[in-house]
């Protein structure tokens, strides 16, 4: 069977469906066999992530979506819940193409592209109400894969441990659906990743559904409405507005009070860089 022929192939495993979740891997078998033997990756693999991120025990929860296929993969945090890109889109047979896009460029969501065939990777974010577009190679991850095991429903997953820019991970992946991503930056493991936590679990990523579909789904970007940047270019632009931002609230305080520390800590994904 050629899948290439097919105008939409459209398998989806929710956690509490054992049945669905067998007849998607074995479907992911025969999507990614051609993955592991060239290095291409023939379908597309949609998965939804729950995104949570746990400060203090503020809470928040939102979904995260990755598309894998030729090479690269995108990965787009959606700032409004209520944008459910499912429904929009309807395949058009005549014009062989799906008939919306969903555009982030005005913020509505985080977009970000990693390309294997030229190492890199690009994201978009904001300081203030700037956009920015950001360039960087593609990182190097050194995993430390294990021997333990975890059963995430039908999936039996490995295990893999990583430092990278200040946070420690543990992360579990499927070898048997054999694509080199995950959600974010996430990149080189031996399968897919399932589920990822830092240790201090302030982030968690965890699959809550797999689509495979041969057309892509259009998430894009107007690149003209951002500012190109290197990463180390957008990290000193950051730290000088956060010591300007420092600047004014030490303005504000009142004559004859004490000032002890008036950093602004980092509290984000990434709190080190190589440099």
């Amino acid at each position: 069977m050629d899948y290439n022929q097919l105008s939409e192939i459209y398998f989806i495993f929710k956690i509490l469906k054992n049945n669905t979740m067998k007849i998607l891997l074995f479907f992911l078998l025969f999507v990614t066999f051609s993955y592991s033997q060239t290095g291409n990756i023939n379908s597309n693999i949609l998965v939804d992530y729950e995104f949570v991120i746990n400060f203090s025990n503020e809470v928040s929860v939102t979904i995260a979506k990755l598309q894998i296929g030729n090479s690269t993969a995108t990965y787009n945090v959606f700032h409004n819940n209520n944008i459910e890109v499912s429904d929009d889109f309807k395949y058009d047979k005549k014009l062989d193409s799906y008939n919306k896009e969903i555009d982030l460029s005005d913020g509505s969501g985080m977009y970000m592209k990693t390309n294997l065939m030229d190492s890199t990777l690009i994201h978009t974010s904001n300081i203030g109400k700037t956009k920015y577009l950001i360039h960087e190679n593609l990182p190097v991850m050194n995993w430390k894969l294990e021997d333990d095991e975890k059963q995430i429903n039908d999936f039996i997953c490995k295990k893999a441990i990583l430092s990278f820019r200040g946070r420690d991970y543990i992360a579990w992946y499927n070898p048997k659906i054999p694509v080199p991503f995950g959600p974010w930056k996430f990149i080189g493991l031996p399968g897919l990743v399932l589920e990822i936590s830092d240790m201090t679990n302030t982030f968690t990523w965890t699959a809550l559904e797999i689509r495979t579909i041969e057309k892509k789904k259009n998430y894009t970007i107007d690149k003209s409405k951002f500012i190109n940047v290197s990463l180390k270019e957008y990290i000193a632009l950051r730290d000088k507005s956060d010591d300007n931002f420092n600047k004014m609230l030490r303005s504000k305080v009142p004559k004859g009070a004490i000032i002890t520390d008036f950093k602004t800590k980092n509290n984000g994904i990434e709190t080190k860089y190589e440099w």
